[in-house]
């Protein structure tokens, strides 16, 4: 008997993290929310098979944790066991979600608190490794871009593009959900089409 390579155990865990369109929204509006955002657009681009964003003007993301982000079972919510018998006012906590994500696409993240100047674009491989980091321009807040969701494991994205239509309307549920359960906060959701459909709201 042998110990599965570190990467192998990180494929499999993260696999199961994010499975449908529907999932990978619901992690980043959640995680959008967590950060007290007020207004929150979803973009999918020919139905999100070839690219998704979710951005939002919450408080952003502080540089020291960029290497950090996409790392498995990071989060900022908790610090220890005991926090989890306290009333936890998050919507996530255990630090999978965007860890799973790009595992799932090609995953950057463009984010800005308020005390800095200037953006910063990273991206991150499929074990949540920061790969690199540029200079950006944007307002405060964090947009996350994910492309070809799914590719990397052929089953599933079959699986995703022969339930396409049904995976988009479950996400705009989802989305209406939201907007519902949280008045405060302005939802806008953009589907894009780039083979000559054009674009709808």
């Amino acid at each position: 008997m042998d110990r599965l390579d570190r990467d192998v155990v990180h494929e499999i865990c993260t696999n199961q993290v994010v499975v449908t369109l529907h999932a990978c929204v619901k992690e980043l509006v959640e995680n959008a929310l967590d950060a007290g955002a007020t207004r929150i657009e979803v973009r999918l681009r020919e139905s999100g098979s070839e690219l998704l964003e979710v951005v939002d003007n919450g408080r952003g993301i502080a540089p020291d944790d960029y290497s950090k982000l996409a790392q498995r079972h990071a989060t900022s919510k908790i610090r220890g066991y005991d926090d989890l018998s306290q009333s936890l006012s998050t919507f996530g906590f255990r630090g999978e979600a965007l860890s799973g994500i790009s595992a799932m696409g090609d995953t950057t993240v463009c984010t800005r608190t308020a005390g800095e100047t200037t953006a910063a674009l990273l991206s991150y491989d499929r074990f949540g490794r920061l790969t690199d980091q540029v200079p950006a321009a944007r307002e405060v807040g964090t947009t996350v871009s994910v492309r070809e969701l799914f590719r990397r494991l052929p089953v599933r994205h079959r699986e995703f593009l022969r339930s396409i239509k049904a995976q988009v309307g479950a996400t705009l549920r989802l989305v209406q959900a939201y907007a519902i359960a949280q008045p405060e906060v302005r939802f806008h959701v953009v589907a894009e089409k780039t083979k000559g459909h054009g674009a709808g709201r």
